[in-house]
């Protein structure tokens, strides 16, 4: 009998046995993942536990995993066991409303809808290039802004450039009306429903959809999030993307291919620690026990630290490249980022325009700085996006290639 008892104590040790990670205080928990240097410490659990590491904070069990597989694993293996864990600051402004910061059935159903919708009009806009606008992004609004920006970095060459903040920026991310915040956003929504209504935009389509039957609160936080969504990682990867290219061999920022802009993915993690998720319920991952309700962190920046040092010195295709090494910065699951393919396209097109037509200089560095994985220095190194702590740049036009016509 006491060996029977024995046994089982021991199998359920084993079966509830948590990832491995630092002593948490009581009642507060591990409180050095709480303070300025957070992001640093939590990037040394991994050095110190391996790739999955457990603590507790205020009562609520942290999960961080920081490879390819196991972030594959949690998202794509046991999808339906993971779900968006709702932040308190993100409660307060949306309200229950929006597809971001919840895992409810309704915010589900946008999400889907979303996505079907974002499929769809890409579709639509391939098989009509060249014919009619695109419905979700504006084709010909966006390459006039291109041609725009090229035309100001021409009149700009041999002065710096600072990307954030140039003209170009704010018309065509809406940085300026993006720092409205929510309150700004609902105010348009309230008084323009009736244009939106009668518009053509992804948003209209949404509301147009009597399965959703969205309210203003609804509307409001759809409309903010989808435009900041984009505005603030697809302009921090544009940044970032010049970081990397005045660092990068001249092989590589002479011709800006697929296997460039994965690198450039890479480098930048400009969501390092992605949005947090939630175990819907409890269950096993690499043999360890994932309890129901504790918050999942998937470290981006260790993936794509862990690749570049990989591949930096590789000459791999990325048809040669395995499905572990390939870069993540939309993340991956039910939960990764529905506007990926949009702004895959807009980061595609602006940089090509910009590499066909300048060489890019950092005037706080040497040509060519090396490329090492943790050599990304990053102003805001904490948080929900990373800035690059160096922002200001010189365009130079290539002298050896051929001048770039307008779009």
């Amino acid at each position: 009998m006491l060996s029977f008892i024995i046994i089982y104590l021991l199998y359920i040790k084993s079966s509830t046995k948590l990832p491995p990670g630092p002593i948490s205080w009581p009642l507060i928990g591990y409180i050095s993942c709480l303070g300025t240097d957070a992001f640093r410490k939590i990037q040394q659990l991994n050095k110190i536990y391996g790739d999955i590491v457990s603590f507790q904070v205020l009562g609520k069990t942290i999960i961080i995993l920081y490879n390819y597989d196991l972030i594959n694993e949690a998202a794509n293996e046991n999808r339906s066991k993971v779900g968006r864990y709702t932040m308190t600051v993100n409660d307060l402004l949306a309200e229950n409303s929006g597809i971001s910061n919840y895992d409810t059935p309704k915010a589900l159903e946008m999400r889907r809808a979303l996505l079907r919708l974002i499929h769809n009009n890409i579709k639509t806009a391939e098989e009509h290039e060249g014919t009619k606008l695109h419905p979700i992004i504006l084709q010909n609004i966006i390459n006039a802004q291109i041609n725009e920006l090229i035309r100001q970095l021409r009149i700009r060459q041999g002065k710096p450039v600072n990307i954030l903040h140039s003209q170009f920026a704010r018309k065509l991310f809406d940085i300026e009306e993006i720092l409205q915040k929510h309150k700004t956003v609902r105010q348009l929504i309230d008084s323009n429903v009736g244009d939106i209504y009668n518009s053509d935009s992804l948003l209209c389509q949404l509301i147009n959809d009597s399965k959703l039957n969205l309210n203003k609160n609804d509307i409001s936080r759809l409309s903010f999030e989808l435009m900041a969504a984009g505005t603030d990682t697809t302009s921090l990867t544009l940044t970032w993307a010049c970081d990397y290219l005045t660092r990068a061999p001249p092989k590589e920022s002479f011709k800006l291919s697929s296997d460039v802009i994965d690198m450039i993915h890479r480098w930048a993690s400009v969501v390092p620690l992605s949005l947090p998720h939630i175990a819907r319920e409890s269950f096993k991952l690499k043999n360890y026990y994932i309890p129901k309700s504790s918050i999942l962190i998937y470290n981006l920046y260790a993936v794509h630290n862990s690749q570049l040092k990989k591949l930096i010195n590789t000459e791999q295709k990325s048809d040669e490249i395995q499905e572990s090494d390939k870069p993540i910065p939309f993340s991956l699951g039910s939960r990764s980022c529905p506007g990926a393919r949009i702004a895959t396209i807009l980061i595609e097109q602006i940089l090509t325009a910009i590499n066909q037509e300048f060489l890019i200089q950092n005037i706080t560095q040497s040509p060519f700085q090396t490329i090492r994985p943790g050599n990304q220095e990053s102003l805001t190194p904490f948080g929900i996006t990373r800035t690059p702590h160096k922002s200001m740049y010189i365009f130079v036009t290539k002298l050896n290639g051929s001048r770039r016509t307008s779009i």
